[in-house]
C-alpha cells in the first residue's frame, strides 16, 4: 500500500512539475507578445515624436527666415526714408549747383546740363556730397572741360615720368589709365576730355582715396580724400574746396 502511494505521489508530483512548465512556457510566450507589442508601441511613439521634432525644427527655420526677411524689409525701409531726404538735399545742390554754373559764361547751355546731370549722378554713386564734386572741378580747371594741366614730373612704377593732367577734374592717364579701363570708365587719354567721362573718373579717385588710410593732420576721411586727391597732404587744397563751397551756400544761407 505504501508503495502503491509514493508511486501516486510521484506521478502527481511529475505532473505538476509538467503543469507549471507549461504555465511557465506559456507566460513567457505571453510575456514576449506583451513585451513585442510595447516595443512596436514606442517604437511608433518615437516616430511620432520625431515627426513632431521636425515639424518644430521647420517652424523654428521658418520663424527665423521670416525674421530675417522682417530686418531685411525694415533695413530697406529706413534706406527708403533715408534716400528721400538724400534726395531732397541734392535737389537743394542742383538748383544751387545750376545757378553757380550759369556764371561760366564761356560753358554752353549743353554742357552746363551735362556737367551737372554727371555731378549728380557720379555723387550719388559714391555717396559724395554733389557741392564736393562740383567745387572740386571748379579748383583743378574752373569749368575748363578741354584743357591740359601744367606738366608735373612723377613717380609711376619706380620710373619719373613727365605727366599733364587732363580736362575737368585733372586727371592723370598714366596713373589711372588702367583703373578706368577696368572699370569701363574711359578707353583712351582722349575720353578725358569729355565731361561727363571726367566727372565719372573724377568720382571713382574720390572714392579710391577714401578707402585709404586718414593723413596725419586731417579731421575726417573726407578731407584726407581731397588731399590725397591732388596727390599728398596738402592743407591748401582742401581749404580751396571748402572755400568754393562756402561760395555757393554762403549766399543761399539768408533766404529760404
Amino acid at each position: 500500500m505504501d508503495n502503491i502511494k509514493k508511486c501516486f505521489s510521484k506521478k502527481v508530483l511529475a505532473g505538476s512539475i509538467i503543469a507549471a512548465s507549461v504555465i511557465m512556457s506559456g507566460g513567457v510566450v505571453i510575456g514576449s507578445k506583451y513585451l513585442n507589442k510595447s516595443q512596436s508601441e514606442f517604437e511608433i511613439i518615437k516616430k511620432e515624436l520625431k515627426k513632431r521634432e521636425i515639424k518644430l525644427t521647420n517652424v523654428s527655420l521658418e520663424k527665423e527666415q521670416l525674421e530675417k526677411r522682417i530686418l531685411t524689409l525694415n533695413t530697406k525701409i529706413k534706406n527708403i526714408n533715408s534716400w528721400k531726404d538724400k534726395k531732397s538735399f541734392i535737389l537743394i545742390n542742383k538748383s544751387l549747383l545750376e545757378a553757380n554754373l550759369k556764371l561760366y559764361t564761356k560753358l554752353s547751355p549743353r554742357i552746363q546740363k551735362i556737367i551737372i546731370e554727371n555731378v549728380i549722378e557720379t555723387a550719388k554713386k559714391y555717396n559724395i556730397n554733389p557741392l564736393i564734386v562740383y567745387s572740386l572741378l571748379h579748383v583743378e580747371s574752373t569749368m575748363r572741360f578741354q584743357i591740359e594741366h601744367s606738366r608735373v614730373l612723377i613717380t609711376i612704377k619706380g620710373k619719373k615720368k613727365y605727366v599733364r593732367a587732363v580736362g575737368l577734374g585733372g586727371i592723370v592717364w598714366e596713373w589711372w589709365g588702367e583703373a578706368l579701363k577696368k572699370e569701363g570708365i574711359a578707353q583712351t587719354r582722349s575720353d578725358l576730355f569729355l565731361p561727363d567721362v571726367n566727372i565719372k573718373a573724377v568720382g571713382f579717385v574720390l572714392n579710391e582715396m577714401y578707402k585709404k588710410p586718414t593723413l596725419k593732420g586731417c579731421k575726417s576721411k573726407d578731407e584726407s580724400m581731397l588731399r590725397r586727391f591732388f596727390g599728398g597732404n596738402f592743407k591748401n587744397y582742401s581749404d580751396k574746396i571748402d572755400a568754393k563751397v562756402m561760395s555757393i551756400v554762403k549766399p543761399n544761407l539768408y533766404r529760404y
